[in-house]
């Protein structure tokens, strides 16, 4: 009852106070709608089914497993320095990030460095 006595008394003041908690509140909504999105967008059986591949392949030969991740990565060092992304010779030799990017897209799954 108190409170209603103040607010009618400063209204101007009320709604100062208020407006930053409505605009956070406005921000968290927001927020918390993409959050929702992205999730929903998440494949849970395919990465159930990754944790699971690399979890069994790391028990039964973690070094395997090591391994084939070193083979992954040494082909796409290979495959950068072919590209030029080594080179200090100059700019036409660099890669565009559009390029780096499909470039370590072999690399997205756990399950490209998985024992077959």
């Amino acid at each position: 009852m108190a409170a209603a006595v103040w607010v009618g008394n400063n209204p101007e003041r009320a709604v100062a106070l208020m407006e930053p908690v409505v605009e956070d509140a406005v921000e968290l909504q927001v927020m918390a709608s993409a959050i929702y999105r992205s999730v929903e967008t998440i494949d849970w059986r395919a990465s159930a089914e990754e944790a699971k591949t690399l979890y069994i392949t790391a028990l039964r030969m973690p070094s395997m497993m090591l391994e084939r991740l070193e083979v992954r990565l040494g082909e796409v060092n290979d495959r950068l320095q072919a590209a030029g992304a080594g080179s200090v010779s100059g700019p036409e030799k660099k890669l565009n990030g559009q390029q780096v990017l499909s470039i370590l897209k072999d690399l997205q799954s756990p399950q490209s460095i998985a024992i077959r």
